[in-house]
């Protein structure tokens, strides 16, 4: 796919040099390569949909108010995630990588280093898919 997207990028970069001269060709030749790049990279998070993980929670073991984040991965790919868990009441927020095999299923709470309230949001992205959030309901 990328080599697809450089070859479609140097034909466009030598139309601009045709029509418009070698003193344009430089400088709208990284930034046309820049959003061909981006836009295919969008076209394909669109036609994969949301990142493929399922994203529910469950009752910390020491306290009934705090809870525990589970990730599992429906596809039959390994998965490399980013979550990052948002708390508004309290101005704070942290990222965690996640890898998960092929069904593999992750928790991530106070063990972890993230204390999971309610009313937290939860957002996830996965190279090649679009973002997803959810809000932590009591």
């Amino acid at each position: 796919m990328e080599n697809y997207i450089k070859w479609v990028a140097g034909i466009l970069i030598t139309l601009v040099a045709l029509v418009y001269g070698p003193e344009l060709l430089q400088q709208y030749s990284d930034r046309g390569c820049q959003q061909i790049k981006e836009k295919a990279e969008a076209e394909i998070r669109r036609a994969n949909g949301p990142v493929p993980v399922n994203v529910s929670w469950r009752d910390a073991s020491w306290s009934g108010k705090h809870k525990v984040a589970i990730f599992h991965n429906l596809k039959d790919i390994t998965l490399s995630v980013v979550v990052i868990f948002r708390n508004s009441s309290f101005g704070e927020s942290k990222g965690y990588e996640l890898v998960l095999s092929p069904g593999e299923t992750k928790e991530i709470g106070w063990k972890e280093g993230w204390d999971v309230l309610p009313g937290e949001t939860i957002e996830l992205s996965s190279d090649n898919y679009l973002k997803q959030t959810w809000t932590l309901r009591e």
